[in-house]
């Protein structure tokens, strides 16, 4: 499977700059280059064949579509969104891996049948609002879970209101980082 970003982690890591005892050693300059070019979380072959297993999915949040095109390499059916396609300040934006179309939180409402992909969303609103307006019944939310870095407080309320964790799949870490692929099923009332 075509992945750069596992292969330029691997290396990095082989290096000896991955797992550092010493916060101030580790390579976050190494971190920063490699998250703004390809994602914040690193999929590795597992990860991708879940999400092929769920698709198909629609990704909110997409930056320069990393995971969706690997998604699509390994056969599955993706479709992915972000609201700053030519400005982000996240990504690069003249760096794009596959198709990203501009979109909001809320066009989610219009792909229920689709499970819903999360990738490292920011503390802010946008997790909460594509949670809010998605009619589907599985989530795959990609990074730290509550008290980490993504998304925000009502997000997490509202995975616990009415969302069951139904797989938790380890992927590689940057020091100091606890991110995961973590597949949820909406609870029927």
């Amino acid at each position: 499977m075509w992945n750069p970003y596992l292969e330029e982690f691997l290396a990095t890591e082989k290096e000896g700059l991955v797992g550092l005892d010493n916060r101030d050693l580790w390579p976050l300059g190494k971190r920063r280059e490699l998250t703004n070019r390809y994602s914040w979380a690193i999929p590795d072959d597992e990860s991708i064949k879940c999400l092929v297993s769920l698709s198909p999915i629609i990704e909110i949040g997409a930056g320069t579509g990393y995971w969706a095109r690997l998604v699509r390499d390994a056969g599955g059916d993706v479709i992915a969104f972000d609201r700053y396609i030519h400005k982000n300040h996240y990504h690069n934006p003249c760096i794009h891996h596959s198709n990203v179309a501009y979109g909001t939180a809320k066009v989610t409402a219009r792909h229920s049948k689709r499970t819903l992909m999360l990738c490292w969303p920011p503390m802010s609103p946008m997790a909460e609002v594509s949670l809010l307006n998605y009619g589907g019944t599985c989530l795959v939310f990609v990074g730290e879970g509550d008290g980490g870095c993504c998304a925000n407080d009502k997000f997490f309320e509202m995975l616990e209101d009415g969302w069951k964790e139904v797989d938790h799949i380890k992927i590689p870490q940057w020091p100091y980082i606890n991110d995961a692929v973590r597949v949820y099923r909406r609870e029927m009332q």
